[in-house]
């Protein structure tokens, strides 16, 4: 089986796609704790509780196993923003937005410890696959910035992926270190570096 076979998922039935789930769950607590380096595919099946063939029949590699896990991520975040921003204003769709994707990032917290290691990491084979999950994020934020603030600087993408990265940190130091604060205080804080 060559690289990109190994990266694509099988057809799933709800059995599989319960599989799959369970797999997916397993490796985003095993890589929070451990890094993506530090996942093995024992541990991954072992946490799933599956057995080591039915990860590899669900997903081929643990390269495919994160490349879908970090995609599924990044779709889950960028529909939290444009469910969050629909039908608004500019000014107050880009600090839905920003709610919305530190609320996501709250309550993914292994997600986001995972997200934050790897998302400017380039020397991942999953790399290319998730540029499109990636920009449908950043470039959403660079359209609500844009639209917010039609009067500065011509934007660039940029300025999204500096977006997302500013709530990434915000949501993992707020986390660590100021669980109690409610996440509007958070975003009021970060809507001043916006403005």
């Amino acid at each position: 089986m060559d690289r990109e076979q190994s990266l694509k998922a099988p057809k799933t039935t709800p059995r599989g796609s319960q599989t799959r789930a369970r797999i997916l769950a397993a490796a985003v607590r095993v890589a929070a704790d451990h890094g993506v380096s530090g996942a093995s595919v024992d541990e991954i099946a072992a946490v799933a509780a599956v057995a080591k063939g039915s990860l590899y029949y669900n997903f081929g590699s643990k390269d495919a196993i994160f490349e879908a896990l970090l995609r599924d991520g990044f779709d889950a975040a960028g529909s939290a923003i444009r469910a969050a921003t629909e039908g608004l204003e500019p000014q107050a769709a880009l600090s839905a937005a920003a709610l919305a994707t530190l609320r996501f990032l709250r309550d993914n917290i292994d997600l986001t410890r995972v997200i934050a290691t790897e998302v400017f990491r380039v020397d991942r084979p999953w790399e290319q696959a998730l540029e499109p999950a990636r920009l449908a994020v950043t470039v959403r934020l660079t359209q609500l910035i844009r639209a917010a603030h039609p009067d500065k600087l011509p934007v660039s993408e940029i300025a999204g992926a500096s977006l997302f990265g500013a709530l990434l940190g915000a949501a993992l130091h707020w986390l660590q270190h100021s669980p109690d604060e409610p996440a509007e205080q958070v975003i009021a804080q970060l809507e001043r570096l916006i403005e």
